[in-house]
């Protein structure tokens, strides 16, 4: 029973881990496409500006 009980628990901290992971991926993945599309937006600014 003890081993059953462990084995759920084990199984949920790794379902926990797994969610926690793929959020983590999800932000930085956000982020970076954000980062880079303020980038190329500041680039035609200063491209437009100089033009």
């Amino acid at each position: 029973m003890a081993e059953i009980v462990l084995g759920v628990m084990d199984f949920i901290a790794l379902i926990i881990g797994f969610i926690a992971l793929v959020v983590l991926i999800v932000i930085i993945a956000i982020e970076y496409h954000y980062w880079r599309r303020r980038r190329e937006l500041k680039r035609i600014i200063v491209r437009g500006g100089s033009h």
